[in-house]
């Protein structure tokens, strides 16, 4: 199986950043996003929304390292 080509340098900077600053970058907009989705798209109070999109940030954003730690496993060939 050949290795995938080399990606982009923002890809490249994201993937060399540790776990913790990876979740910790990922984290708020995230949260801001889901935030949104619950005030917009499903009409939740706003204060039950800035609850539920801390609640359901944690894990996409855990979701976002996961997919990353595979995706640099998978490029390199481990």
């Amino acid at each position: 199986m050949a290795s995938s080509p080399e990606p982009p340098g923002p890809l490249r900077r994201w993937e060399a950043l540790s776990v913790l600053v990876q979740a910790a970058v990922a984290f708020p907009p995230l949260a801001i996003v889901l935030f949104l989705l619950n005030v917009g798209g499903f009409g939740q109070p706003v204060a039950r929304s800035v609850l539920y999109g801390v609640i359901e940030a944690a894990p996409v954003t855990a979701l976002v390292l996961v997919a990353t730690a595979n995706e640099r496993r998978k490029r390199t060939g481990r």
